[in-house]
């Protein structure tokens, strides 16, 4: 292989490793960020079941639907971090 071939190579290689790295950055960051939506709404889901601060906001239907959609928020969210 002559010299300019090497050096082709060389800056291909490490092309290839550096888009490898952005991609599992990206990654990381898209998990971190479905996992913080998913912790933060299952938060907010479990705190009504302790202090019931949804029934000051809504009406006592309402309350159940909203804490019903922040669990399944919770677990879509959550699932889609493991996923990913």
């Amino acid at each position: 292989m002559t010299q300019e071939e090497l050096l082709d190579m060389r800056d291909t290689i490490t092309n290839l490793i550096q888009y490898e790295a952005n991609k599992q950055i990206k990654d990381y960051k898209k998990f971190n960020k479905y996992n913080l939506i998913g912790s933060i709404t299952l938060v907010l889901a479990l705190l009504h079941n302790a202090f019931g601060y949804l029934d000051y906001i809504f009406t006592p239907n309402i309350v159940e639907f909203v804490q019903g959609a922040l669990f399944g928020i919770s677990i879509c969210a959550n699932m889609i971090s493991l996923y990913n």
